[in-house]
This record gives structure tokens, sequence and C-alpha cells, in this order.
């Protein structure tokens, strides 16, 4: 009963057994490839598929295990009555470690049924992962519960989501270091994995593991519920005096700046999100992958501009964060006039990041003012272009959560809309490479991005079921 409250779950049985299919081809897709294409790689192929469980399992717990505990908006319902927070601890807990523990098999099954003989080995592999991915979940829940009760309720919500997203980043920073390092020292896997199999790393981090979760455990304990109430204090709105009545020249772009103001950290969130992501990417192809992505000019600022246009949480939430938009359906509104605002607002925040990365293009690189002034076109047409779809994501497909986390908001939408942009980007630098297009890279990515938001006009002004 609790398991349901707390998580709403509704998943059937075909969503369950999907899943389990999908987990069981990818991890005989993984042994296939190494196999077939790697077989320097597949001498260590424990290491690697308990590095991709581990990592895939770390990940998994960055984005829910911080959502579920401290945002999520059905825990106050079960406070009410006397249920001890232990129980509230070990519900999500455990549901945390199943899922996570089928990732592990899944990744790991192969190695049963077609390389190891010898279980006892397998099952070791197993459990070492199952202990390391124990541990960091228990660092997640002890740094979210410690920062919701440090932290006073007016930054809470902000101090929670650079927390998260910071983790979010590190990881997927660690990981382009290690499959860099793997590809430039081959050497590197093996001793890797002869440190790993020892018996001394598994008696350290099984005994990191246990003072993680003692810690865990007394911190919960008196600090959890206190933690959780701060931050949902942070989202109550503050009653306002009644303003006297005025005449609203612009009143889609007064509804629209109004949905963004109520939710002011999307502004916040939007904002560091693409700076950190941009820097973090910044670093990961000059450092690792110089010599692999980025012969074309100007490559960098291109794989840039197309990461910061399409990440944007303000046009990929334009309607899961609006709490109006049930009544728009009985109001005078016209939907195609508030989906035009809806994309011009998104437009307008986009606009700041290709601005603020233009004039770092400016201070960084000397670059002809002529190029600069594309790569600025560029960046405009492609924010425009992707600010259209994010809103047209979410309109068609909108998402109620139960978290007041604004950071897991619009993530679907956010990945389709920038593998979209990175398609057409990778298509023109191939248009370009094998000399299929006569014309430059820049105009030639700047009239495709024309020949595109031209697309979007003619599907708002003309497909009128789509709005309706």
């Amino acid at each position: 009963m609790i398991y349901k409250i707390l998580l709403r779950s509704k998943n059937s049985f075909v969503v369950k057994a999907s899943s389990a299919i999908i987990g069981i081809y990818a991890g005989y897709f993984l042994w296939y490839i190494l196999t077939r294409f790697f077989p320097e790689a597949a001498a260590c192929y424990k290491l690697i598929v308990s590095f991709i469980s581990v990592v895939s399992s770390t990940f998994l717990a960055i984005y829910y295990l911080p959502d579920q505990f401290c945002t999520n908006r059905c825990i106050k319902d079960i406070l009410c009555y006397p249920v001890p927070t232990k129980l509230i601890l070990c519900t999500l807990l455990v549901r945390m470690i199943i899922l996570q523990f089928e990732i592990c098999m899944a990744m790991t099954y192969p190695q049963f049924l077609f390389r190891d003989n010898n279980w006892l080995s397998a099952m070791k592999n197993i459990l070492t992962c199952m202990v390391v991915v124990c541990a960091m979940d228990f660092a997640i829940i002890l740094f979210a519960v410690i920062i919701s009760r440090v932290f006073a309720r007016q930054i809470v919500g902000y101090a929670f989501v650079v927390f998260q997203y910071i983790s979010f980043l590190l990881l997927a920073l660690f990981i382009g270091n290690m499959i860099a390092l793997g590809l430039s020292r081959p050497d590197f896997l093996q001793w890797l994995n002869e440190k790993t199999v020892s018996i001394y790393f598994f008696l350290f981090v099984t005994s990191l593991a246990v003072l993680l979760g003692i810690a865990m455990t007394i911190v919960f304990k008196h600090w959890y519920v206190k933690g959780y109430l701060n931050i949902q204090s942070f989202h109550k709105q503050v009653p306002r005096k009644h303003d006297p009545i005025i005449r609203i020249e612009h009143p889609y772009f007064l509804i629209e700046w109004k949905r963004v103001l109520q939710n002011k950290e999307l502004i916040f969130f939007s904002n560091f999100k693409n700076v950190i992501t941009v820097i973090v990417l910044c670093r990961l192809l000059v450092k690792n992958f110089g010599q692999i992505a980025l012969d074309e000019k100007y490559a960098l600022e291109i794989f840039l501009l197309v990461s910061c246009c399409g990440t944007n949480t303000i046009s990929s939430t334009a309607y899961s964060s609006d709490s109006n938009r049930k009544f728009y359906a009985i109001l005078p509104i016209s939907p195609r006039r508030m989906f035009l605002w809806k994309t011009l607002q998104g437009f307008l925040h986009g606009e700041i990041m290709v601005f603020l990365l233009g004039l770092g293009i400016i201070v960084m690189k000397d670059i002809p003012a002529l190029d600069f002034w594309l790569l600025f076109a560029y960046g405009t047409s492609m924010n425009y272009a992707c600010s259209w779809l994010g809103v047209f994501l979410d309109f068609r497909m909108p998402r109620t959560v139960n978290s007041t986390n604004e950071l897991l908001h619009g993530n679907i939408s956010k990945v389709i809309v920038l593998i979209a942009a990175a398609a057409i980007t990778i298509g023109c630098f191939y248009l370009a490479n094998n000399h299929i297009v006569s014309a430059p890279l820049l105009p030639s990515l700047i009239a495709i991005n024309v020949f595109v938001v031209s697309l979007e006009l003619y599907y708002w002004l003309f497909c009128k079921g789509a709005f309706l």
C-alpha cells in the first residue's frame, strides 16, 4: 500500500515484460559486439560489463533517488499517518536496489551462458557490482538529506538541483575520461581488471558501503522529515495582495511570462544546466576526442551551439510546467497563439545562451567577423527550430509529475530535440566532407536551419488539427 502511494506505480505486465526483453537483448548485444569486433577488450569482459552496470545504476540513482525521497509530493500524505521514516526509506531503497540488480543481471548473464564456466567467480563479480552500487545509493541519499536540512528554505531548491546536476555531469565526465583512457592506453584495462578482482578491493568497498549505510540511517532518522518539509516549503507561493484592474495589452505574452515567473526555478535550472553542460562537453571534446571529432573548421563551436539550443528547459516544459493549461479549453484562448508565445518565450531565453556563447567565442578565439556573424546566425536559427520542436513535443505529450523538482521535467523532449539537431548538423558535415554540396559549411547549415524553420512555420499556420 505504501509503495503504491509513494510511487503511484501503474506499470503493467506488458511494460515489465518488454523491459525484461530489452534488457536481455542489450546484454547479448554487448557480448556480441565485444567478442566479434573487439577481441582485445573481450579479455576484460568482466570489467567492462561491471563498469557499464555500475555506471548505469549510478546514473539511475542520481536521477531518481533524490527526487523520490526529497521532492515527492506523495510523501506528505504518508507523514500524516503513524508510519516510521525507516519504512519509507526501506520501501524506496529496496525498489531501487532491485531495479539496479536487474540491470546488473541483464549486463552479465552472457557471462554465465557463453564465457565463464566458473559460476562462483561470476557471482562474486555481480556481488562486487552490487556492493559498489549500494555504496553509491547510500551516499546519494545521505547528501540529499543533508542538503535538504542544512540550506535555508529560500535557496534549498537551488542547492538541491546544483547537487543533483553536478553529480550527473561529474559521472558523465568520469565516463568520458575512462573511455578516452581506455582507447589511448590499452594496458589500462588490464591493470584496472587486476585491481578490481582482488579481495582487498572487495573488502574496501564493503567497508565503505557499511559506513555509508550507518551514516545514512542515522541522518535519515533525525533529519529527514524536517528536511523534506523544508524543501517542500521552497515551492510554496506567497499570497499576493489584490492588484487594481488594468487593461492587458498582450494577454498571451503575460500568461506565458507569468508561467515562467511562477516557476522561477526553471530560469535558474535551465541556464545553470546549459552552462555546465557546455563546459563539460567542451572539456570532453577538446581534451579527449579532439583528434577524432573536430576535423572540420568551427566544428567545436557548432556542436556547442547545438547543445545550447537543444537543452532548452523552458521550451521543453512549456505545457508540463503550466498549471493553468487545464483551463485553456474552457476559456476564449487561441491554442495557436498560445503555442506561438510559448515558442517565443523559449526562443528569447535560449538566445541568451547563444549570445553568451558567442561572446565567449570572441574572447577565446580570434576568428573573422564574417565567420562570427555566420555562427551567430546559425545559432539563432537553430535556437528557434529547437524551441519550436521542444514546445511541440511537450504540447503533444505533456507530463504531470508527482515531484516538485524541475530538474526532471522535459528530459524526454530535450533528448529528442537534441538528437534531431545533432542529426541535422552531422548530415551537413557528411555532405561537406564528401563534397556533395559545393557551398561552404556555415552557409549550408544556415540554409538548412532556415528551411527547417520554414517547415515549422508552415505546419503551425496550416495544420489546424494539431492545435485544436
